[in-house]
């Protein structure tokens, strides 16, 4: 049973088809790793809570957001790791919104599992052909640090993979943790450029509008 599952991720989910078997095995039959199955617009994760697992899409889509969660009392854990306040978030409206939707075999939360910074994306956009600097015993080091953006499920029910931090920086390789963080740097510049692309071409509409109604 476990054989079977581990050819059918290779074929679907990309973070797995480099693995060697015994990692796949280890990520795919761990008891730090659990499948869920989440019902439409059901929230999976809040922003702000502190990151313990990457998410895997298995099935559906999910959409990233950056709305914060209502106020609330906090968590042992999070007094535990100095989290000292939980005042709510001084919201500007007209900023909060869906950053984005993903899909079946998308990653969540590589990005504050393998501490990936800003510094680290902008270097990325300046020089794609830049290589990327390998920092192996900083990315296999524990931490809590919050997610900065809440999961929400899509449309259709969703079914997520989450494998607990300590499993995931403690059994993959370094190919894998190198390939997750170039798919998500990846994918950041992706959206990033879209929505240049996007705020341009409305920004073109606007002024060839305006232009007509001068010309009238």
């Amino acid at each position: 049973r476990l054989g079977s599952k581990i050819i059918l991720a290779r074929q679907h989910y990309p973070i797995f088809k480099n693995m060697s078997h015994n990692e796949a095995a280890v990520i795919l039959d761990g008891n730090l790793s659990r499948i869920k199955m989440y019902n439409p617009a059901q929230a999976i994760i809040g922003k702000g809570k502190l990151c313990e697992s990457i998410h895997i899409v298995l099935q559906g889509e999910v959409i990233v957001s950056n709305i914060p969660p209502p106020l609330r009392t906090l968590t042992a854990t999070e007094k535990a790791h100095g989290k000292l306040s939980f005042k709510p978030e001084s919201i500007n409206r007209r900023l909060v919104s869906n950053v984005a939707s993903i899909s079946k075999g998308s990653l969540f939360g590589v990005e504050e599992v393998l501490k990936i910074s800003e510094e680290e994306i902008q270097k990325k956009m300046k020089n794609p052909m830049r290589k990327m600097q390998i920092r192996e015993r900083h990315w296999r080091s524990k931490s809590y640090i919050p997610y900065k953006n809440g999961l929400v499920a899509g449309s259709c029910s969703v079914v997520i993979m989450e494998i607990d931090q300590t499993l995931f920086i403690g059994h993959c390789s370094l190919d894998t943790f190198v390939g997750a963080r170039e798919e998500h740097i990846t994918r950041i510049i992706w959206r990033r450029q879209q929505s240049i692309n996007n705020t341009s071409t409305r920004n073109t509409v606007s002024l060839e509008n305006q232009i007509k109604k001068t010309s009238n």
